[in-house]
């Protein structure tokens, strides 16, 4: 019997690929690939980068469809899996443009002209760069929580780490982040020029 693939969902697709069906896997492929480039040629504004984000997503689902654990939807899983590739790799120095070199020197730079949503763009890539830095875990606990907003038990599945570990070092990640963004949250100019900044900041510790 033919499976009807085009007419799966896509929970259907990834249950019937966890067998390791390559057609199940195309298919979502086919509905994801273009759209998933997109939304990361908006984070990156480059090419190459868009394309090796997307097919490392694809990889990696690929990869880990025996165990992988999507609580939500597949295309919610999918976008935040790229959100999590560019932090990752701004965090890395890999991006043309170093942003979070570019946010320190904005602080001294605001302007009334300066563009918020640029800004708060390159906010997060700092925050994401700054958690990376973090011991163990704890950076990348703290990018799945308070940049990708997933919850403890999702972390806890996609780590493979108990509940109780994943809200611990969550804790301790918070401690020491709220240490570090301290220089941007008392630059009363950045404050002044870019006030929404305060309330970005409060979200990375809701």
């Amino acid at each position: 019997m033919t499976v009807p693939y085009p007419q799966l969902t896509d929970e259907q697709l990834l249950e019937v690929m966890r067998d390791g069906n390559q057609k199940a896997f195309n298919e979502l492929y086919r509905r994801y690939q273009a759209l998933l480039y997109a939304y990361a040629f908006k984070l990156t504004a480059d090419d190459m980068q868009t394309q090796d984000i997307v097919q490392e997503t694809f990889m990696t689902l690929w990869d880990s469809r025996e165990r992988i654990s999507i609580t939500h939807s597949v295309s919610a899983y999918l976008y935040s899996a790229v959100r999590y590739r560019f932090y990752r790799l701004a965090a890395t120095d890999r991006l043309r443009h170093d942003l979070a070199e570019a946010l320190l020197q904005a602080v001294n730079t605001v302007s009334p002209t300066t563009d918020a949503a640029m800004f708060h763009r390159e906010l997060l890539v700092l925050v994401a760069r700054i958690a990376e830095q973090l011991p163990g875990n704890m950076g990348q606990i703290f990018i799945m929580s308070r940049l990708e907003k997933l919850s403890n038990q999702e972390i806890a599945d996609a780590l493979e780490l108990s509940e109780k570990t994943v809200r611990n070092q969550l804790s301790q990640a918070g401690k020491k982040m709220r240490e570090k963004l301290k220089p941007l949250r008392n630059n009363d100019k950045l404050l002044t020029t870019v006030p929404l900044v305060s309330v970005w900041l409060d979200r990375f510790f809701d």
